[in-house]
């Protein structure tokens, strides 16, 4: 549909001045709105032709996604992928593509839709030190989120309506478990802070296990529960993270709802910046693939700059913070797991506890009960 989209937009566009010379599908029996000479199912017939410059990759396959992209490059052949898993799992290697063989690898679009967040971070904070990111990189958790608040149904009404919906897949894992955000994260430390960090390193702890106690809890307190991607960092070190936050009413994130993603970035002089847009679904996605293609032909690449400065900076993947848990009842979280706790509850059907405590500790206690419900305080 993507594709669809984009092949529309260059046949009628003022402004972009480009030719569909082929497209590489799966399915060669479905139809489509394009005349039947452009699709071919052997993506070697656009791999060399050297009359092809650039490949526009859009499949749902990061492997096969991986690939498509690497011999594009070797090829010399400038690349726009929307792919996050796959850039977030190849990053490095493509880059060090790119520059051996000469074409241009951009993604926009495979971080926040139709926010143009990565070239901001490229062009904007180039000379500027990010002191902290944080925001809603994740649509389809947003938008069950939102729902769950507005409508105070289940996680599981909500879901299923998401999906009817097409915000969330037939297998929403990647997106609840908070996967997509922290592929998604880890491209941002690299233009953030000029280091690649592997996604695994991130501490991630989704939604799956948010109830509609936990969104009471939430608006008693006079905040909304959104799923945050958070960069921090000092001189020395840079700490990431993907965990549902308390967001106070008055902040301005806590107002992105539904499918909408929301960045504020923290810089050094500029202090705070906003933006918020679509991040996800047809179009916001076209959108961001035609901004790369318009700035390919402008001769954009992303700068990467500030990698030697992020080579004096140390990942710290552990940290203390403060923290909601909720449970079902009887679960007996020990109290040596905290740094120290603030308050307890025990309820009839649900209880929590609140207190300081490591990430380290954090993960350990999930792998004994990986239903806990985890939410940070802001």
């Amino acid at each position: 549909m993507v594709g669809e989209g984009i092949y529309n937009v260059l046949q009628t566009s003022d402004h972009l001045h480009g030719e569909v010379v082929k497209v590489c599908i799966k399915d060669a029996q479905k139809k489509r709105n394009a005349p039947a000479h452009l699709f071919t199912t052997q993506k070697q017939q656009l791999l060399h032709d050297s009359s092809i410059d650039v490949i526009i990759e859009l499949i749902d396959d990061a492997e096969s996604a991986y690939h498509i992209c690497k011999d594009a490059l070797k090829a010399g052949k400038s690349v726009i992928t929307a792919n996050k898993k796959m850039v977030a799992y190849h990053l490095c290697e493509l880059i060090e593509l790119e520059a051996k063989y000469g074409g241009t690898f951009l993604y926009e679009a495979a971080v926040c839709g139709s926010i143009p967040v990565i070239r901001t971070l490229d062009n904007c904070f180039d000379s500027d030190s990010i002191k902290e990111l944080h925001g809603i990189v994740n649509g389809s958790t947003n938008y069950i989120l939102s729902q769950m608040s507005q409508k105070e149904e289940s996680f599981e009404d909500v879901l299923r309506t998401a999906q009817e919906k097409g915000f969330a897949e037939s297998d929403p894992t990647l997106d609840i478990e908070g996967f997509d955000a922290s592929f998604k994260l880890s491209i941002l430390m690299l233009h953030a802070q000029g280091i690649i960090v592997d996604h695994s390193q991130i501490f991630r702890k989704g939604i799956e296990s948010i109830s509609a106690f936990d969104i009471a809890f939430a608006k008693k307190h006079g905040c909304r529960i959104k799923l945050i991607a958070r960069i921090q960092c000092s001189d020395s070190e840079c700490f990431a993270s993907i965990i549902p936050t308390f967001v106070p009413d008055t902040d301005q994130l806590a107002h992105v709802e539904n499918e909408l993603n929301g960045i504020i970035i923290q810089s050094g002089l500029s202090d705070a910046q906003v933006l918020v847009g679509k991040g996800a679904g047809r179009y916001p996605t076209s959108f961001a693939v035609l901004n790369d293609l318009t700035a390919l032909a402008k001769k954009h690449k992303y700068s990467y700059n500030k990698r030697k400065a992020g080579e004096y900076l140390r990942f710290q993947a552990d940290q203390v913070i403060q923290c909601y848990l909720s449970h079902h009842k009887p679960i007996d979280l020990p109290d040596k797991a905290f740094i120290s706790i603030s308050d307890k509850y025990e309820g009839k059907d649900r209880s929590y506890v609140q207190g300081k405590i490591k990430l380290s500790s954090l993960k350990r206690l999930l792998k004994q009960h990986p239903q806990l419900s985890v939410i940070q305080f802001s």
